[in-house]
């Protein structure tokens, strides 16, 4: 499972206020590195899918058409592009670099496509 979203929530933002889901967590960088690889690659998908479906949204096209876009920007095989882009393009810390390998090692599966 390849996770440049997880680089993403780590150069995009420093805390998760979860408090609106009905507890007051919050998940600061320290807080971060007590969760499994599985766990950092599932919260960056989620986020990176957030993302693509907001940058996608215009203009606007029928929901099925939108999902299909989308679906091609966040599948593993387009993620990995956009790491190989991500490390070509922007000097990451030694730190950055250490989340990605946990991320890039995690080895929890998904369903089958």
């Amino acid at each position: 499972m390849y996770t440049f979203n997880l680089c993403c929530v780590l150069l995009c933002m420093d805390r998760i206020d979860a408090s609106r889901l009905g507890g007051a967590r919050v998940f600061t960088p320290s807080r971060l590195r007590e969760l499994s690889p599985a766990v950092l690659a599932y919260i960056g998908d989620s986020v990176f899918e957030l993302r693509a479906r907001q940058h996608l949204m215009w203009p606007p096209i029928k929901l099925n058409d939108h999902t299909k876009q989308v679906q091609k920007v966040v599948c593993a095989e387009a993620q990995e592009k956009y790491l190989a882009k991500l490390l070509i393009d922007v000097e990451l810390s030694e730190e950055e670099h250490e989340w990605l390998r946990r991320g890039r090692n995690a080895s929890g599966r998904g369903p089958s496509r």
